[in-house]
């Protein structure tokens, strides 16, 4: 593993020269008052209380925490192993395994569900390490939304929705990259939004250039974040930086291969078999897949080819994935009609992957209401009713949610989990229309008020009523 600590040794270092962009973050966040502190530590107390106790149960694997863990130790046993999507999370997990108290476990049976016990691997310290970004995952949204316009009331609200949905708490208490991957992603669009606002060069560059690096560490995580390279496009398009499309571009493509390059030269020296982990791809062309021994740049190069086309062959493979675990689709989701079982002991112990069922469709009727307003806007008045950053979410939830209804593969509910941030970013904009127009309907604009706040707490109550299948007890 030395070549691996020499890599993080020259990534520190090379955060260490990026310490001068982060003074320019005084140039955005000069505006922001004790208010914005005062929320920022509301919103990091209460995420963390309800993310890190009680990451010790269940000692058992969580919904797919039995394949990212087989996945961790493969990878520090040097056994080539094949997943479809990008390693940069798997690589992450096994670092922090191998940095843990040593651990004999090296069999996590497949598929989950077995109820065999993580023994002495060391899954907390996994699990913490998603707490962490389950916890950074609502302070970035909040940062976003101001950077957005909205005032620290209604970027708190927007904050809360991430802190208390039962959904992301769940999702932020096991061993799966979606949540480091949404923080990763909301990371890159606060940089982006921080890098057009700013006033000086410097700025300017340091901000895109953070924003790039997370950007490829998303892709590099999972495919399905070209969505929000789209969305962070669309932003440097509304501003003329064309050179920033294509500098972000380049940056994102070096840190995509350097994460294959890193699999292949410093995890899997050795070579060998593909290990499909499982059944669903103990197929002739995964295992087909050889990692060669003592690799070259070049063979690191030639395997990340090959990876790519068994990944594609895999993802389009229509009768291999029906073996994969069936779940509703993407039609489900917006209006909080699927849920998955994550964990369940036998006894009347169970975890539920489920979402905030008033929350979901509330923010997705102020999806349908801005559809609508838009379209008598444009109608009556013939112009673009909103500005070009409302714009931009508006494409950025249609973006990441319509094309799950194209991907012929099994989908799932944690896929709409970006696709629901930027619907809770566009809460700010469009609840206030909503609530007049409530106010104008009723000709009662207090009784549309205290509708709202009545809604919000019944919000509350929506997620506190679902704990014990949040924590499992």
């Amino acid at each position: 593993m030395s070549a691996i600590r020499t890599i993080v040794f020259h990534c520190i270092a090379g955060l260490r020269s990026l310490v001068p962009f982060f003074v320019q973050l005084r140039e955005v966040g000069a505006r922001y008052t004790r208010t914005d502190l005062q929320w920022i530590l509301l919103i990091l107390v209460l995420a963390g209380v309800l993310r890190f106790p009680f990451l010790d149960h269940p000692a058992n694997p969580q919904f797919d925490e039995v394949v990212y863990s087989r996945y961790a130790v493969n990878l520090l046993d040097g056994i080539p192993a094949f997943d479809i999507h990008p390693p940069l999370v798997r690589m992450l997990f096994a670092v922090i395994a191998q940095e843990s108290e040593p651990f004999s476990m090296r069999s996590f049976p497949i598929p989950a569900f077995s109820n065999q016990p993580f023994l002495d691997f060391p899954y907390i310290p996994l699990r913490t390490t998603v707490a962490f970004f389950g916890t950074l995952l609502p302070l970035l949204l909040y940062g976003i939304s101001r950077l957005l316009g909205a005032t620290p009331r209604w970027a708190g609200l927007v904050a809360l929705f991430v802190v208390i949905d039962p959904a992301f708490i769940v999702y932020s208490r096991a061993i799966l990259p979606d949540t480091i991957l949404l923080a990763v992603e909301m990371g890159a669009l606060l940089a982006a939004l921080a890098a057009v606002q700013s006033e000086t060069t410097r700025g300017k560059v340091g901000f895109a250039l953070l924003a790039a690096l997370a950007l490829g560490a998303a892709v590099s995580i999972k495919w399905i974040a070209l969505s929000i390279v789209g969305v962070v496009g669309l932003l440097y398009l509304f501003h003329r930086r064309w050179k920033t499309i294509l500098a972000t571009g380049v940056v994102m493509a070096g840190v995509y291969v350097s994460s294959f390059l890193m699999l292949s030269l410093s995890f899997f020296p050795y070579g060998g078999v593909t290990d499909p982990l499982i059944p669903a791809y103990d197929v002739p062309w995964v295992r087909g897949l050889v990692f060669p021994a003592h690799p070259s740049v070049s063979d690191a190069l030639t395997t990340m080819r090959d990876w790519h086309e068994v990944s594609i062959k895999t993802n389009q493979n229509i009768e291999l994935n029906t073996e994969i675990l069936q779940a509703p689709g993407p039609t489900t989701w917006a209006v909080a009609k699927s849920s998955i079982i994550f964990w369940i002991d036998g006894t009347g112990g169970a975890i539920w992957l489920q979402g905030n069922a008033l929350l979901w469709n509330l923010a997705f009727f102020l999806f349908l209401f801005e559809i609508g307003w838009i379209a008598s806007q444009v109608r009556s008045r013939r112009v673009w009713p909103i500005d070009h950053t409302e714009t931009i979410l508006l494409l950025g939830y249609i973006g990441s949610y319509l094309p799950f209804f194209f991907i012929n593969r099994p989908m799932f509910l944690y896929h709409y989990f970006l696709a629901l941030l930027f619907l809770f970013l566009l809460v700010p904009k469009v609840a206030p229309r909503a609530i007049a127009c409530l106010g104008s309907v009723t000709n009662d604009a207090l009784f549309a008020k205290v509708f709202s706040i009545v809604i919000l707490l019944l919000i509350l109550v929506a997620s506190l009523i679902s704990f014990p299948v949040v924590y499992g007890f």
